[in-house]
């Protein structure tokens, strides 16, 4: 890296240039200060869904036989994603005559593939798995705003982690969590999913403008209403 100072008719070099760049701000106290990890959040009583409930949950999220038998089977028992031909010879979602999710309804319109194939562990940086989650500081400014996240070391959340991030609201000191219902009448039909989208969005911006920073969409409780 290397800059040309106008102001003072210099080329400032790699060292220089990062050295100022690292002491113009406390960057270590802002990280100690409002950087949390889902570890370091105390546990919380969480939703544990009974045996007998599965296969109406299967349902409703749209789980077939092919990916109990040929994902989660496999995942389960050896601990790592199964590897599958990406090709399929089910209908496309908008000709089909079985009930399909929405998200079937969006796909690629291209194959997309990695050459030569990623390196786990010598590519760690770009492979990591670790993401964070809180709101956006403003990147055109520097304060302390900016590592008020929370870091997730899997992007993945079971009912235990969520259970942590969804009770930071009983905290005044932390992050303040707002749950938002995602859920409409089946008999209200397309009308029924705008008017829950439109709700959804109204209340999404109320929370942000009350001061939320987390904000949790719910389909829990969902059945054949």
């Amino acid at each position: 890296m290397i800059a040309v100072d106008l102001a003072t008719g210099r080329i400032r070099e790699d060292a220089e240039i990062k050295t100022e760049l690292a002491e113009s701000a406390p960057w270590g106290d802002w990280l100690a200060s409002r950087l949390l990890r889902l570890s370091d959040l105390p546990e919380r009583e969480h939703l544990v869904h009974p045996p007998a409930s599965i296969i109406r949950r299967q349902r409703t999220f749209g789980y077939t036989e092919e990916d109990l038998r040929l994902l989660l089977v496999p995942m389960a028992r050896d601990g790592a994603e199964p590897i599958a031909a990406m090709g399929t010879d089910t209908p496309i979602a908008v000709l089909s005559a079985r009930p399909r999710l929405l998200f079937d309804y969006f796909v690629q319109q291209f194959a997309q593939v990695t050459n030569p194939p990623l390196d786990a562990l010598r590519e760690e940086l770009v492979t990591s798995l670790t993401t964070s989650i809180g709101p956006q500081a403003n990147l055109l400014g520097q304060s302390a705003d900016h590592a008020r996240q929370i870091i997730l070391d899997f992007p993945v959340l079971d009912n235990g982690a969520l259970a942590r991030i969804q009770n930071l609201a009983d905290d005044p000191e932390t992050e303040r969590t707002v749950t938002i219902r995602a859920l409409y009448p089946v008999d209200s039909h397309a009308r029924g999913l705008a008017d829950r989208l439109e709700a959804m969005c109204r209340q999404a911006s109320e929370a942000i403008g009350a001061g939320a920073e987390f904000l949790i969409l719910s389909d829990r409780d969902s059945n054949k209403d």
